[in-house]
């Protein structure tokens, strides 16, 4: 008689602070019933656990993860146990371990175990370059895209400005500062720039 277990770990990469859901199912490959199913999962400290459930018997939290005591799986049954983990800890892969066990000896120990990592990521900002053909009167806005690296599970903030470089504030464009805001999973925003518009010959 063999059990197995597989686990996937969906979004990938996250950043810190968003939610991955850990996703196990067990299957007993037979020919016999299995008894005494459990399921362990060791969770990775670099998370919180958010929630759990299981789609037969019943789970507790040990401390160091979440034990699903799944019972009877008879021949070819499949077990599916879920998890809702926040990421805490950014920089490196969250590594999480699924355990399955039963009741008297195993025929294939060796797909007891299953590993799911996946990667937690610090957001970066960037912001991209913008061309802009300058007409010759008026002003013209010139959006500049800003991009974080990874989504983040709350609401950010970042504050810009602008400073001369080849352009002259007054001459070429419109000084501006303001406050950038995403929302929780928004990774692009842009900062609009009013171009002073001129006959004048520039680089």
């Amino acid at each position: 008689n063999d059990v197995a277990v597989t686990i996937m770990a969906t979004p990938d990469p996250v950043g810190v602070g968003s939610n991955i859901t850990l996703t196990m199912n067990v299957l007993n490959a037979g020919p016999l019933v299995a008894t005494g199913v459990v399921l362990t999962n060791v969770l990775s400290s670099d998370v919180r656990l958010l929630s759990a459930a299981a789609s037969q018997g019943t789970w507790v939290t040990n401390g160091e993860g979440v034990v699903c005591s799944l019972g009877v799986l008879t021949n070819m049954a499949v077990a599916t146990a879920t998890m809702a983990v926040q990421a805490v800890k950014g920089g490196a892969n969250v590594i999480n371990m699924a355990l399955v066990s039963r009741e008297g000896p195993d025929g294939n120990p060796s797909n007891n175990m299953a590993i799911a990592a996946t990667a937690v990521g610090v957001s970066s900002l960037a912001i991209d370059d913008a061309m802009l053909e300058e007409v010759n009167v008026g002003l013209t806005n010139m959006f500049f895209p800003v991009v974080l690296s990874y989504p983040n599970a709350v609401t950010s903030t970042v504050g810009y400005s602008t400073s001369n470089g080849t352009a002259l504030a007054g001459v070429d464009y419109l000084a501006t500062a303001g406050t950038l805001v995403f929302a929780p999973g928004v990774t692009s925003r842009s900062v609009s720039v009013a171009v002073i518009g001129d006959t004048t010959s520039e680089p």
